[in-house]
């Protein structure tokens, strides 16, 4: 009986370079939002204080776009292609245009983002141009940040927050309606609108992340 030998060819061997950081596998999230605490362990990574320059306008920069992302529910796109001509920070209003034909609307700005947007737009030299990005790479670089950009942010800061799991920006949006179904205890119709959603039924599902649900439907006697 002949056996023929198979070649078997393996990717070329490419070294590390020196001093690289050793990648770490991604984790998985076991769920596909992120609560207040998390969300609030996320800012808590981003050092403002001792920076200043490029590092200083990264740092407001991540701030803000990580307040505008989860309390306005945006989807990553949504989030990279707002212009500072969609923010009316006298008045207190952010315009949110909505992808996936969602409905887009104004919404009020709260607190704690709309302290974020002035500090960065304080230090923004195009911040008086209606056309440009909110979030862009540096100070003087017209180009907004990349979905990728983003993504890599999110996933470091969850890692230097020490959550258990890799984090992503959708789950800033996911967040969102789980807070304000399951926490805020907002109409769902409210919601829905305030998600952009065109039908009910993609707001619902937030109602059915609470476990508790069904704890308040009879009194405890």
């Amino acid at each position: 009986m002949k056996v023929s030998a198979q070649t078997v060819t393996f990717p070329p061997y490419r070294p590390r370079a020196r001093g690289a950081p050793v990648p770490i596998p991604a984790r998985p999230a076991p769920k596909k939002w992120l609560g207040p605490d998390e969300v609030s362990r996320l800012i808590a990574q981003i050092r403002i204080g001792r920076y200043c320059g490029d590092k200083k306008y990264k740092s407001i920069r991540d701030r803000a776009l990580i307040y505008t992302c989860y309390r306005h529910g945006l989807r990553l796109n949504e989030l990279i292609t707002l212009t500072w001509g969609d923010i009316d920070l006298p008045g207190a209003t952010i315009h949110i245009h909505r992808d996936k034909n969602g409905a887009s609307g104004d919404h009020p700005l709260y607190s704690a983002e709309l302290r974020a947007l002035s500090a960065l737009h304080r230090l923004d030299p195009y911040g008086h141009n209606p056309a440009m990005s909110v979030f862009r790479r540096t100070p003087t670089c017209p180009v907004h940040l990349s979905s990728q950009s983003v993504h890599v942010l999110i996933t470091n800061l969850s890692r230097l927050a020490g959550l258990p799991y890799d984090a992503h920006p959708h789950m800033l949006r996911h967040g969102c309606g789980y807070y304000l179904c399951n926490i805020a205890r907002a109409d769902i119709r409210v919601v829905q609108a305030w998600l952009g959603h065109k039908g009910i039924q993609h707001t619902v599902k937030y109602t059915e992340l609470d476990p508790s649900r069904f704890r308040r439907l009879w009194p405890n006697k």
